[in-house]
């Protein structure tokens, strides 16, 4: 059922798609460039919505964390402690996101595990990973129906983990004190819900390929998130100098 249920969808999309195509096409008069323009256009703004409502839902669950916690120096590092009864640990918040810790997680990890995950969550708070992540979740919600770009997105938000990883163990953390602290992270905590993906599978995978070797390379994937409005907009530019 669930696969006919999707090709329903599929097949729903499609036809919705030469719909607005034929539709552009009639009222642009059948010129492709300007049916190209708006198409550009539509895309840009669907993709706009939805990154408005996005960033107005983790305001608001950033604005509730800020209030359910307290400050605190932990290890030397400035965090929130949040009254949470499962070990999480994550960044929450746009452009100046803070790194949120439970007491559980701090009484079950060792000191290197501690400093592992703060050097992790702290690659993601200079590195502004809530944002990131949640443009890639408006890309889902835009174009997540077709499953390469779905696909795409998942490694995106992966590589972001595993860079997060390197950046820690380049630090001097050991590939396996990581991959300890990252079991005993809860990931499933109502807390952590809205928090950026933690990839475990993909991230212990990868820590433990690291620790074979004995050495882990600094990551850098290439930014799709930014990358897709870019092109769709130097899409939009090329199609409009190409009519004029």
């Amino acid at each position: 059922m669930n696969g006919v249920g999707s090709a329903a969808r599929v097949a729903i999309i499609a036809l919705l798609l030469i719909a607005g195509c034929a539709a552009i096409s009639s009222v642009t008069g059948g010129d492709p460039m300007l049916a190209a323009e708006v198409a550009s256009a539509s895309l840009i703004a669907i993709w706009l919505a939805q990154v408005t409502r996005a960033a107005r839902r983790a305001l608001i669950h950033a604005r509730r964390l800020s209030i359910r916690s307290r400050e605190a120096s932990v290890s030397g590092t400035t965090v929130r402690i949040l009254a949470d009864p499962a070990p999480v640990a994550f960044v929450s918040g746009l452009f100046r996101p803070r790194i949120y810790l439970s007491p559980s997680l701090i009484d079950i990890l060792d000191d290197r595990e501690l400093r592992g995950v703060l050097l992790h969550e702290g690659h993601h708070r200079t590195t502004l990973a809530p944002l990131r992540s949640l443009v890639l979740e408006a890309w889902r919600h835009t174009l997540g129906w077709l499953p390469p770009v779905r696909r795409a997105l998942l490694a995106r938000l992966a590589a972001l983990e595993i860079e997060a990883d390197a950046a820690a163990v380049a630090e001097g953390v050991r590939p396996a004190t990581l991959a300890s602290a990252l079991l005993k992270c809860d990931p499933h905590s109502p807390a952590a819900a809205s928090a950026f993906s933690t990839a475990a599978e993909v991230r212990i995978s990868e820590l433990v390929a690291w620790g074979r070797t004995e050495r882990a390379g600094r990551h850098r994937s290439l930014p799709l998130e930014w990358a897709a409005p870019a092109t769709a907009a130097v899409a939009l530019l090329a199609c409009h100098l190409v009519g004029v």
